[in-house]
């Protein structure tokens, strides 16, 4: 969830320059003959990673329902294709970079060729987790639009099939809309409360994302039991500029969508109306882009750890250097006096002061049990003096 150890990704893209975009959402192309494949996928905090093939290599692609489909400045160095458009995106902290589509002769997911894709092409290197993903694009809402897709998060499969899709049996059911970028827009039940045109975000690892003013309203109408603060830095967006900005997470005790019934949800305040991979995950999730439905299964296994550490670090690449990015107010880090912006030294076996990187810190995160109760931070201070911790995690609910 969004209070964890790592900044949670917020991978939305938001276009600018609107003249003429949607010829380019509308290209690309699948094969005539029917087809349902199988494809193994990667779950790597909440984002789903699939492996793509590419003039018989393969490459790592997150499949995100809110962006558009997309290259590394890597690969189109590698590539070289060929530019169909120039355009401005903004990311999820609306910040703003010129860019370019290009068109991907063919990609393959499996045995699945798609051909003539319009993909943007976006430098993952900027943003430093995204960086040591070693990530080579996006599969993005306008390839999705082509197909049906099942996602199955705790088995970690995807089908993808050009042929009908049924409503499970015992399954849930909900009817979707989407726009001239194919953002998927969802009407939802928050508690006692409705909020309207919801994104449909694989992108988001969180659970329910409201914009500032709609989430304060939803606050004071459903009034839930607890409102947690986050103090310091967001660094969501692509871009990854630090942006100063308090957070606030509560929860709502149920969220519907049509016949879907989630229990338990994490709601937090964002640029954006958003629905994550935190609900979806709960469910085997088929999204039927012929009839604009989706439906949904419980998934077996599946489990949420509402513990947390209670900050977040973040990776300085002009100074090299780790720092705490935000802290959770009430936290056990909070009560010991972790604030943001404080240098880190070392977290647990990981020594920066040794020449460990950002990398080696999220390779030793992934890894680490989620039954670890204790973790060891050495941060230097205000007046540069070293402080080290042992902090236990918090449990929010």
């Amino acid at each position: 969830m969004k209070l964890s150890i790592l900044p949670s990704l917020l991978l939305v893209m938001f276009l600018g320059c609107a003249s003429g975009q949607s010829e380019v959402n509308r290209s690309g192309a699948l094969p005539a003959d029917p087809f349902t494949e199988e494809v193994k996928f990667e779950l790597y905090r909440n984002l789903i990673v699939v492996p793509v093939e590419i003039e018989g290599e393969t490459y790592r692609f997150i499949w995100d329902t809110g962006a558009a489909s997309a290259i590394s400045t890597r690969l189109q160095e590698k590539m070289r294709y060929r530019t169909i458009k120039r355009t401005t995106i903004s990311d999820s902290q609306n910040n703003r970079a010129k860019t370019r589509f290009v068109r991907v002769s063919e990609l393959k997911l499996g045995d699945v060729s798609f051909s003539k894709q319009a993909a943007i092409i976006l430098d993952f290197e900027k943003h430093p987790v995204l960086a040591c993903m070693n990530l080579d694009g996006i599969i993005g809402r306008n390839t999705h639009r082509l197909c049906n897709w099942i996602l199955d998060y705790q088995a970690g499969m995807m089908t993808i099939t050009n042929e009908p899709v049924e409503k499970p049996e015992g399954g849930f059911e909900a009817s979707f809309s989407y726009d001239d970028d194919y953002d998927i827009k969802l009407n939802l039940g928050l508690a006692s409360a409705s909020v309207t045109k919801i994104k449909f975000d694989t992108g988001f690892t969180g659970g329910v994302s409201l914009p500032g003013k709609l989430f304060r309203k939803w606050t004071d109408l459903v009034e839930p039991d607890s409102l947690y603060v986050e103090r310091g830095y967001q660094q969501s967006g692509l871009m990854a500029v630090p942006e100063r900005v308090d957070s606030y997470t509560a929860f709502a005790d149920s969220l519907t969508l049509g016949s879907f019934v989630a229990l338990d949800v994490e709601v937090n305040n964002g640029a954006s109306g958003l629905v994550g991979n935190e609900v979806w995950s709960q469910f085997v999730l088929t999204l039927d882009w012929q009839d604009k439905k989706l439906y949904g299964l419980p998934a077996q296994g599946y489990s949420v750890n509402r513990k947390v550490w209670g900050f977040a670090v973040s990776w300085d690449a002009k100074t090299d250097q780790a720092y705490i990015l935000r802290v959770l107010e009430g936290s056990q880090a909070d009560l010991m006096g972790l604030e943001p912006l404080m240098v880190v030294e070392q977290i647990g076996s990981v020594n920066f002061m040794e020449g460990a990187t950002y990398c080696d810190y999220l390779a030793a995160q992934q890894m680490k049990s989620r039954a670890s109760e204790s973790l060891e931070v050495t941060v230097r201070g205000a007046q540069d003096q070293r402080l080290s911790f042992s902090i236990d995690k918090t449990e929010i609910k």
